[in-house]
């Protein structure tokens, strides 16, 4: 189910620029991705269907008998449809977003397979945390612990909706708080959003010769990894009437030390570590207006988001529970921290 008419065509195109057209297997011999065989051929078919979607809607913009045929047969809604924006208030993300999850919840209560709903939701849920303290895997009913934007606080409602769904009408609910979601390992898989705060970051060091000191506690799982692990949950969970709620961060946070290596050798032997402010202050005196340099320091365009990563630099940061996931998942139990080589697989899926 997508908000856009043109899905199909698009989530094509995206398997295919990122080189996802092939077989490759995500790590065990029974988890295999096929974008071929998942979108399949004109003359073949496909095992997938892609329907345009109002999630505001109670029916979800569908004619009452689609709605029915898939409300008796859908036993696992994996709900992953959000607006990523952090500029937006919480109150954008009513009409669609915030009601959508009561409407999914209303389509479970209904079913007839009482179908399981696994959201996708946000460390950012609960990013306002008290810092020296670890985040349980629990619901939270202070609206103060969700991080002091739209996005976060969205989700922290949305959790809570369905915490009472759960607790209240039984309705199989298993909240998914995802963190950092990192480039794939497998090297057939695609590559990191270049667009996205990290790969901006090592480009743009790299263009200056100059590379923080300091990043946040690196607690990433690879987007492969994590695609394994939310299955295995799923498998787990897809039957249990309890509230579920998985801080799918990875459980052996490491730090910027060891990663920043790989990516200084590239930059050659005049390269430097300084501390981050310093970092931020010699990016600032760039010229953001000018298209050569935002292209050569792609940083400059979120500028105010690398401040506060230096601001925060001196902060107790978050650390997370994450038992419930090693519990389910057993890629979960033996994933392992973020290592150099991955950051080199990273800096070859960019071409830096």
């Amino acid at each position: 189910m997508n908000r856009s008419a043109d899905a199909r065509r698009r989530h094509v195109e995206n398997f295919e620029r990122r080189g996802l057209g092939k077989k490759y297997h995500l790590g065990d011999p029974d988890v295999l991705f096929d974008a071929r065989g998942i979108f399949g051929d004109r003359d073949l078919g496909s095992n997938v269907t892609f329907i345009k979607a109002d999630f505001g809607h109670p029916t979800f913009g569908l004619p009452q008998t689609a709605f029915t045929e898939l409300a008796d047969d859908v036993d696992v809604i994996i709900h992953n449809a959000w607006k990523v924006d952090f500029n937006h208030s919480l109150a954008s993300f009513e009409e669609t977003h915030i009601r959508g999850v009561r409407h999914f919840i209303e389509w479970s209560i209904k079913s007839k397979k009482h179908s399981a709903i696994f959201f996708v939701s946000s460390i950012s849920s609960v990013g306002n945390w008290s810092a020296g303290s670890t985040v349980p895997e629990t619901p939270h009913e202070d609206y103060g612990v969700a991080s002091q934007l739209g996005y976060g606080e969205s989700k922290h409602v949305s959790e809570r909706i369905l915490s009472n769904a759960s607790e209240r009408s039984g309705v199989p609910t298993s909240i998914l708080r995802v963190g950092q979601i990192a480039g794939p390992l497998r090297r057939n898989g695609g590559e990191w959003n270049k667009t996205e705060w990290l790969p901006c970051l090592v480009k743009s060091s790299l263009s200056m010769r100059l590379f923080p000191q300091t990043l946040p506690p690196i607690d990433w799982i690879p987007v492969d990894e994590l695609a394994a692990i939310i299955l295995e949950i799923v498998h787990d969970r897809a039957r249990s009437n309890e509230l579920g709620i998985f801080n799918l961060v990875n459980p052996h946070p490491t730090t910027w030390e060891p990663l920043v290596g790989p990516v200084m050798k590239r930059a050659g032997p005049h390269s430097r570590l300084v501390p981050t402010q310093q970092w931020v202050d010699a990016l600032r005196q760039s010229d953001a207006s000018d298209p050569e340099e935002t292209k050569a320091k792609p940083a400059l365009k979120i500028l105010d988001f690398f401040d506060g990563i230096a601001k925060a630099d001196d902060k107790a940061a978050l650390r997370y529970r994450t038992e419930n996931g090693a519990a389910a998942s057993r890629r979960m139990k033996d994933l392992s921290a973020v290592r150099p080589e991955w950051m080199e697989r990273w800096l070859d899926q960019w071409a830096f």
